[in-house]
């Protein structure tokens, strides 16, 4: 069996091909791309580890819920007599499992906070009319729009978005079926210069931190779908893989639905003001600084070869039917 992987949508494709490169932009790595996708995007493996023996391999902090629902169905239809579970995380595990049903148990174990566990990023809306006729940097934005009746490509607009807002602003529009980011300011402390540089033209989701990535998605696909500003207070846990560290961002983010002068196409222009008053995780982030990192050591790496080996052998093969039904309990968790 080929190693096959699972993205965040649920697609399935083959590890070692180039569709699965090509989708990636990447046609030809000096890196392994599989590990990169697990650790970095959230993708989920599933490969034969040897006759009768499945294993599937994910982060857990970072599983796509689809991509990971999808795997366990697939899990559960080849019916192995041994699952391997391998995670990253705080080290790297792999759990060796005599059947499907308990491993299917372990994996809804390691994957509970994707299903309501503590999440480290947290919004609150507030009402865009706030902003109306104020002189915070956000409310001189949100009167431009209003002036130029949401018909504006902002480009006369540079000093306010580099200087009054630091540069802390994007453009985004729909492609297809996803978000693109077509403009990125430079005032960013998640991002850093080289990946700014390359991200124009990606999906959304596509930021150093995947996870953020969708969540932010989220937001901005709400104001492109319902076509109204939304101002919002947000406290977030990013990642920054280049520093390999955490920094929790507090600020005030306006979301803006645009047109551009010359044609109907519509865009999203966001722009943000770091707040640091701003506390929606209370004592759950107690001690962590407002603008500084917080210790990422732990955070699986590359490097990390040593995995512990854990062998469960005490419960009999579930029926194939039970591993199908618990894989529909788990979805239905997930997704």
């Amino acid at each position: 069996m080929r190693t096959i992987v699972f993205d965040d949508r649920g697609r399935l494709w083959d590890a070692g091909s180039q569709a699965f490169r090509t989708m990636l932009h990447c046609p030809a790595p000096d890196f392994d791309l599989l590990d990169y996708a697990i650790n970095n995007l959230g993708f989920v493996a599933l490969s034969a580890v040897r006759s009768g023996a499945l294993r599937i391999k994910f982060r857990p902090m970072l599983a796509a819920p689809r991509g990971l629902a999808a795997a366990l169905f697939s899990l559960a239809d080849q019916r192995p007599e041994r699952v391997v579970v391998s995670h990253s995380g705080n080290g790297c595990s792999d759990e060796l499992f005599a059947g499907v049903g308990q491993a299917m148990d372990r994996v809804a174990e390691l994957a509970s906070h994707l299903s309501g566990g503590t999440i480290p990023f947290a919004n609150a809306e507030r009402p865009v009319q706030e902003l109306a006729g104020g002189r915070h940097p956000l409310s001189v934005l949100f009167s431009v729009w209003i002036e130029h009746s949401q018909r504006s490509d902002f480009s006369d607009q540079i000093d306010l978005l580099n200087g009054l807002l630091g540069g802390r602003f994007m453009k985004v529009s729909r492609d297809v079926d996803r978000l693109r980011m077509d403009e990125i300011g430079p005032g960013f402390v998640s991002h850093n210069d080289r990946w700014r540089q390359n991200a124009v033209g990606r999906p959304m989701e596509d930021q150093p931190d995947y996870a953020y990535g969708l969540w932010a998605r989220d937001l901005f696909k709400g104001v492109l779908d319902q076509d109204r500003p939304r101002f919002d207070d947000i406290d977030a846990i990013i990642r920054r893989p280049h520093l390999n560290d955490k920094v929790r961002l507090r600020y005030h983010c306006l979301i803006l639905p645009c047109r551009h002068p010359a044609s109907t196409d519509s865009y999203l222009l966001c722009a943000s003001i770091i707040d640091e008053a701003i506390d929606l995780h209370g004592t759950a982030t107690a001690g962590r600084s407002a603008t500084g990192a917080v210790s990422a050591s732990r955070v699986a790496s590359r490097s990390e070869k040593s995995c512990a080996v854990s062998i469960q052998t005490n419960a009999q093969r579930t029926a194939p039917s039970g591993a199908r039904q618990k894989s529909t309990e788990l979805y239905s968790t997930l997704v």
